[in-house]
């Protein structure tokens, strides 16, 4: 599904206007500067962007006159719908803190509107995705969501596999859900008191550096008549043989 394109009263433009709107924390989803643009607001916006793992997209001046007028002074911001945590404010204000979903590489805006839903309904708060190569969290994708995504803590980083080993660190085990290198069935993992399951597109899957690190790896048995899942289907299925166990102990 193509991404929409963002309307107005979801952009930032302007200087002082994206300044102002750094200091009061409003989340961008991404941020569109001239190539041209250079100088210390230049530096100061490579640099918040680096440290708030947002998107930041060099582009021609013709492509912010599309967006936003005459008038943007280099810079072109898209304000995001849904706010982004860091992964200690999510695990310090999700009601459970137990379930963590990262989505590696989902691009498509129902798959991960439709993970966040299942997450939601199987008691997991917190999502974690990559600053490239994933969905925008965008109104198709609350949409999706069925407005999971507001009761839920998203966390953007730029590098899953970093993540992935602090997690470890804090003794949450990483589930992988990769059929072509499981070892192990769904319907017979038990899953830790702390986990985090992760999952990847239908087209890529899992990025190896990811799979690597995983305490478990497991496939959901299906018949044959199908070569897999769609992902969005697949994370459904997982968390909620994970819920159940959980639930049962």
């Amino acid at each position: 599904m193509k991404n929409p394109t963002p309307t107005p009263s979801s952009l930032i433009w302007g200087k002082n206007a994206l300044l102002e709107a750094l200091r009061a924390r409003t989340s961008i989803e991404k941020i569109y500067l001239a190539q041209q643009l250079r100088g210390d607001f230049e530096k100061h916006i490579r640099q918040w962007a680096r440290e708030h793992a947002t998107p930041l997209v060099r582009v021609p001046r013709q492509k912010l006159q599309k967006l936003a007028g005459p008038h943007h002074q280099g810079v072109v911001a898209v304000v995001s719908p849904v706010r982004f945590y860091t992964l200690d404010e999510a695990l310090q204000k999700a009601p459970s803190s137990t379930g963590i979903v990262m989505l590696d590489r989902v691009t498509d805006v129902r798959n991960w509107g439709a993970i966040a839903r299942s997450a939601l309904a199987f008691g997991v708060y917190i999502l974690i995705t990559p600053t490239k190569h994933s969905a925008e969290l965008n109104a198709a994708t609350i949409k999706a969501s069925a407005g999971a995504l507001f009761q839920q803590y998203v966390v953007r980083v730029h590098n899953l596999v970093a993540l992935a080993h602090d997690l470890k660190a804090m003794g949450y085990r990483i589930l992988c859900a990769d059929k072509n290198a499981a070892t192990t069935e769904l319907s017979v993992l038990y899953p830790p008191p702390r986990w985090c399951l992760v999952v990847g597109s239908e087209h890529r899957g899992i990025r190896k550096e990811l799979l690597n690190l995983a305490d478990e790896i497991f496939y959901i048995d299906q018949r044959d008549a199908i070569d897999s899942l769609n992902v969005s289907v697949a994370t459904g299925i997982a968390l909620y043989r994970l819920y159940k166990t959980i639930s049962q102990r």
